[in-house]
């Protein structure tokens, strides 16, 4: 049929099935010619002597599915198949079994490969690889920058990288991090980085993965720098000299460059990626050394308290003695350490990565006075140690460079508030040995545990609920519904919701147990200050990444080898979800947005 015939549907002609599979065959020449752009060496003539490989490609990839077959193409039925593969978790195994099985239905002559081995084959040539690299494990690095390029070769990809441009809100309330003081300052530092709405600012999130509960989680920890070095040397080159790259949207090559805006881990990543100690008598990474803890002899543990610190020198809290621990509070809150003054604490220590052949260290007399671990990789970034002189102020470039997350914050916190209230068995903070550090800190005397004979009895706390109040507080607990979405920050309100935080912390001070009060719950005074910094948290915390813990645990089918498991399942889903954007088929399987996605 000549393509240029006009089909007359409202005359009655019917239209031609066969124009799916011409518009199939269109989109997977787009297909192969967008990604040959995307990766082609010579930028001023990114097709020369090209187009005949890539209508071989397409010839090959693009015969009907079967003589006569109105919908479906080899490309567009196998893509289609693996898209529903990787969607729906299934085994090797079963897909060629299911291969087999769809193989049965259509005619004896259709192309549709006839194994997994076979269709990965055939979008082989879309593969970004990884590298395996022998670090005392191997290490499977998927590389930035290939994945970058095919992210701006892709038109609705690289237009949603320059969303930030024009969606900056005007109305004073914090929406996005466009709209956060750390956004401004970036752009206050390197204007000429913010004036190209094709650079892009990069966040790092690190989460423990132990599918099967049975590998040494502990054989990283601070040795995690070395697994880090070949992201260091990527952004250091995305941001020294940057990398020419393919824009789709503007139809032109552009000099990309990029800036690690913040990492996002659980508290103790923090420790190892920013390598300040987050377990002992400093544990807090912001008040540092002032940060005020109390040993409890009996609990075995430190307690994080004294916040009345960080209320106002006038707070009538400040004068409450019997409230709290038995004496005026005095102290003003911790002054926070600029960058200048950490940099200058990690230079007196070496760069010292990976295992030294002794199975302990000894320790560096010439650093006794450093409280810091070790000197994290990120400070060979260049921008990660800058410093910016006004006047006579140090002006940080990067105002916070580790994230709390909010998500294990809240969900330790509201463990320990409900163990509590529900006297869970072995989760509760009051006990026995709660009472006895009441009785040894000399506060709270119609707490103590009264001996009666060879046991202990315990009064009721304020805390304390009864068998109904229990039932009660259960039924409104499963009862409970919260709007689902998010609001925005009012830049003009965060510091009262910071000063509601400090009140709030100082009564729980005054109800719960000292063992009550751990590092997360302290934690929590400094949540406000970055959302005023660094906006909304839904930007900036754990969801997302442990949700998808969970999809790269699917994908390990050999307990022997989960790495590379992972790493070879993942191929397959970058390809097919590539593939899927051009093929009409594929696109429509499992279009459904999950209802907590986050982005």
């Amino acid at each position: 049929m000549d393509p240029t015939y006009t089909v007359w549907v409202f005359h009655g002609e019917r239209q031609c099935k066969l124009n799916s599979v011409n518009a199939d065959i269109l989109e997977s020449r787009r297909m192969f010619r967008d990604f040959y752009v995307q990766h082609n060496v010579d930028l001023e003539n990114p097709l020369d002597g090209r187009d005949g490989v890539i209508q071989s490609l397409v010839d090959d990839a693009e015969t009907p599915l079967y003589p006569g077959c109105p919908t479906f193409t080899k490309m567009s039925a196998s893509i289609a198949m693996l898209k529903h593969k990787v969607t729906h978790d299934l085994s090797d195994s079963g897909f060629d079994e299911l291969i087999n099985l769809v193989r049965d239905i259509l005619p004896e002559n259709s192309t549709l490969p006839n194994s997994f081995y076979e269709m990965k084959k055939l979008v082989n040539t879309f593969d970004l690889s990884y590298e395996k690299i022998h670090a005392s494990k191997v290490l499977h690095y998927f590389p930035t920058i290939p994945r970058l390029k095919r992210m701006f070769g892709i038109y609705e990809m690289a237009t949603q990288l320059r969303w930030h441009k024009n969606n900056k809100s005007s109305d004073g309330k914090i929406k996005h991090p466009v709209n956060s003081l750390s956004w401004e300052m970036i752009n206050r530092r390197w204007p000429h980085f913010a004036s190209d709405s094709q650079n892009i600012r990069l966040g790092l999130a690190t989460d423990g993965f132990n599918p099967f509960k049975d590998l040494n989680s502990k054989y990283i920890c601070n040795d995690i720098d070395v697994y880090l070095a070949p992201l260091v040397d990527d952004l250091i080159l995305l941001w020294s000299d940057g990398v020419e790259m393919y824009d789709a949207v503007t139809k032109s090559t552009f000099n990309l460059k990029a800036i690690l805006m913040w990492t996002i881990h659980d508290f103790s990543a923090y420790g190892n990626v920013s390598g300040w100690p987050v377990k002992g008598k400093i544990a807090c990474p912001i008040c540092h050394e002032d940060t005020c803890s109390i040993w409890l002899s009996h609990g075995r543990k430190f307690a994080y308290m004294g916040h009345r610190r960080f209320l106002d020198l006038s707070h009538p809290f400040r004068v409450k003695k019997s409230w709290f621990n038995g004496r005026i509070e005095n102290d003003i809150r911790p002054k926070i350490k600029n960058g200048e003054q950490n940099l200058n604490e990690v230079d007196k220590i070496a760069y010292d990565w990976g295992k030294s052949g002794k199975r302990k260290r000894k320790k560096n007399t010439t650093q006794s006075t450093v409280t810091w671990k070790k000197k994290s990789i990120f400070f060979m970034l260049p921008y990660w140690k800058y410093i910016v002189t006004r006047l006579m102020f140090n002006v940080q470039t990067l105002l916070v460079r580790h994230n709390l997350d909010v998500m294990h914050v809240e969900k330790n916190i509201c463990e320990s508030i409900i163990s509590t209230l529900l006297d869970v068995k072995g989760k509760s903070k009051d006990g026995i040995n709660s009472r006895k550090d009441l009785e040894t800190m000399n506060i709270r005397h119609d707490l103590h545990p009264k001996r009666r004979g060879n046991k202990f009895y315990l009064s009721a706390a304020p805390h304390t609920l009864s068998k109904a109040e229990k039932q009660m507080f259960r039924k409104r607990l499963a009862n409970m519904r919260l709007p689902d979405g998010y609001g925005v920050v009012d830049r003009n309100n965060v510091e009262s919701l910071e000063e509601d935080d400090f009140e709030t912390l100082c009564m729980l001070e005054r109800y719960l147990p000292p063992s009550f009060f751990d590092i997360m719950v302290h934690l929590t005074i400094h949540i406000g200050k970055e959302v005023h910094l660094c906006g909304p948290v839904q930007y900036r915390w754990m969801y997302p990444f442990e949700r998808y813990m969970k999809v790269l645990k699917g994908y390990v089918m050999n307990r022997a080898q989960p790495e590379g498991c992972i790493a070879e399942q993942y191929i397959v889903e970058e390809n097919a979800m590539f593939c899927s954007k051009y093929i009409k088929q594929a696109s429509e399987i499992c279009s459904k947005p999950a209802r907590n996605e986050e982005f």
